[in-house]
């Protein structure tokens, strides 16, 4: 099975911004992690406390990772107007990041004009070489499934895409079968994790678990999306109690069982 394995961040001890970015970075490694997933907020530390971005870039290399991604931007303002984010996707492109997670905020918007705000979103963000990738939010009231996200940008510029969180897509319904119309171009990341038994309407981040130890059918999701011909990161993010434990620990656990979830989604297409 193609792809790679990252770990976002946000699965172990400590939040973003707080001062622990480089013991997580360095518990991510020590797991043999190929890539991170970061967020604004640690990219504001860094700044802060240790200048220069690029710095940072050279400090995860180092460790032998790549920054997979950077959540999160809105796609509007809070009048729902498209929002600038020059700056931020600068800032991604300074510490290498692969994409900015994107979320699209203008919840009551009809699909024509969401469609008319992703590409007026995208346009000027071009040259920085990093993908913009839409993430649906399957317990929000619009734009919470794989469809919805696809009909958003399908024709919009090819520095957008879409992000497909296994809780969100489990949550929100989406339809497996649409991503037998997927492309491995449009699909730009996967958030790789799984749910405790809980009922689907309930359930909320924090209800998300490692992959493999829950009751999401885990195994056709990853394999469909293997079918795509997908060959991106896979980040694992979990949110929870494994927030609060030894991040050594969580670390290596996320990479065994992803490791695990993928070789059984392999097994699984042969």
């Amino acid at each position: 099975m193609s792809g790679r394995l990252g770990l976002n961040l946000i699965t172990l001890k400590g939040q973003p911004g707080d001062g622990s970015l480089e013991e997580r970075l360095q518990a991510a490694a020590e797991a043999g992690f190929e890539g991170v997933g970061l967020w604004m907020k640690d990219l504001d530390w860094w700044e802060k406390e240790k200048g220069d971005l690029g710095k940072l870039r050279k400090r995860i290399e180092k460790l032998n990772m790549i920054v997979a991604e950077i959540c999160a931007v809105t796609v509007c303002d809070e009048n729902g107007e498209v929002a600038s984010r020059q700056a931020e996707f600068e800032r991604a492109a300074a510490v290498g990041a692969e994409s900015v997670i994107c979320l699209y905020n203008n919840r009551e918007a009809p699909k024509k004009k969401a469609r008319e705000q992703w590409t007026a979103f995208l346009e000027p963000l071009t040259e920085f070489d990093v993908r913009a990738a839409f993430e649906f939010i399957g317990g929000a009231e619009a734009y919470n499934t794989l469809d919805d996200a696809l009909d958003v940008v399908l024709n919009g510029p090819p520095v957008g895409g879409i992000v497909v969180d296994t809780f969100h897509f489990w949550r929100g319904h989406s339809n497996i079968n649409t991503l037998t119309h997927v492309t491995p171009n449009q699909l730009v990341l996967v958030h790789l994790n799984d749910v405790k038994r809980v009922e689907r309407e309930q359930a909320t981040d924090k209800d998300r678990t490692y992959p493999g130890e829950g009751i999401m059918p885990l195994t056709h999701i990853l394999a469909s999306i293997a079918a795509t011909g997908f060959d991106g990161f896979y980040d694992v993010e979990i949110f929870g109690d494994c927030q609060a434990e030894d991040p050594v620990n969580v670390a290596r656990r996320c990479a065994d069982s992803a490791q695990k979830a993928l070789s059984k989604a392999s097994s699984r297409r042969r």
